[in-house]
């Protein structure tokens, strides 16, 4: 029999990206996955919400899941955990938004702007990206709620663009930004320019947070994802989840012994995968207790 008193606690780590994986692509809703959130809160597993969103409208969703986990914004180059929660010391004097503590990664849009600003005047690429719109037309664009734009608006550290040039032109773009040290991402809609970071950095980053805050636990990372900018994450973590998106004109396909594909989009796909997984584990540990 094993001793439960010595053993250690074994716990799910799971880092989720937001749009097409846990919210629906055309409302933006949660609610079919509610079963595995809760299954999630139940057992103690943090839900780590990892995605290329703004921390100011993440703080917004976290507040509506109910979860004061820590957060990845904008694809990695931000890292924000609540000031009350156990991990908060790791970044114990750094800048702080609302009730989050904040670790920057990579450059500030600033830079980013000022480098492409530079290359658009003098080379005439045609893009646009939101700091070019008002929060109209980014609500326009984007489908959100006018104080969901204006949320959308507030980036530190990366600019989502569409690129309306030809290949070839992008190809010299692509080329001139990076060696300025910025990165494009493509995502399920825009391309994002940012430093160089990415939504792996930040999973890995905080999965050392949690090993070392929490040394009685075991933790095994969930990485779910349904897009090119989720590769690394999903690519990077214990168990990586695969969510099909019909919309996606290059659908996302990995390989790997830890990989699993959902059978369903969206939060009804991710839904079926994270309750199969947590109740397997339960019954996994309810076995071992009687061993």
């Amino acid at each position: 029999m094993i001793d439960s008193a010595s053993a250690p606690v074994k716990r799910f780590l799971v880092f989720t990206d937001l749009d097409a994986t846990l919210l629906d692509h055309k409302n933006y809703s949660w609610q079919p996955a509610a079963q595995a959130i809760n299954y999630l809160e139940v057992n103690g597993y943090p839900l780590i919400l990892c995605s290329s969103k703004t921390l100011a409208e993440m703080v917004e969703l976290a507040r509506e899941l109910n979860t004061n986990s820590p957060i990845i914004s904008e694809n990695g180059a931000l890292i924000a955990i609540p000031v009350d929660h156990q991990l908060s010391g790791q970044l114990r004097g750094k800048s702080t938004y609302k009730n989050y503590r904040l670790k920057h990664d990579g450059i500030s849009r600033q830079e980013i702007l000022g480098v492409t600003d530079e290359l658009r005047g003098e080379f005439d690429y045609q893009y646009e990206g939101f700091s070019d719109w008002t929060v109209a037309e980014i609500s326009q664009k984007t489908g959100l709620n006018m104080q969901a734009a204006e949320h959308a608006a507030k980036r530190f550290a990366t600019e989502p663009i569409i690129w309306d040039d030809t290949f070839q032109r992008w190809q010299d773009f692509e080329s001139a930004i990076a060696g300025r040290g910025i990165r494009a991402v493509r995502g399920g809609r825009f391309i994002h320019l940012m430093g160089q970071t990415d939504k792996a950095k930040g999973m890995l980053q905080l999965t050392k947070y949690y090993r070392s805050g929490y040394p009685e636990t075991l933790w095994t990372t969930i990485g779910l994802g349904d897009s090119h900018n989720d590769i690394g994450m999903i690519s990077e973590a214990d168990i990586g989840v695969v969510i099909p998106n019909p919309r996606s004109v290059k659908p996302l396909h990995l390989e790997g012994a830890h990989i699993i594909q959902a059978q369903y989009p969206g939060p009804i796909g991710w839904n079926r995968v994270v309750s199969d997984l947590v109740l397997s584990s339960s019954q996994n540990v309810a076995r071992n207790s009687k061993d």
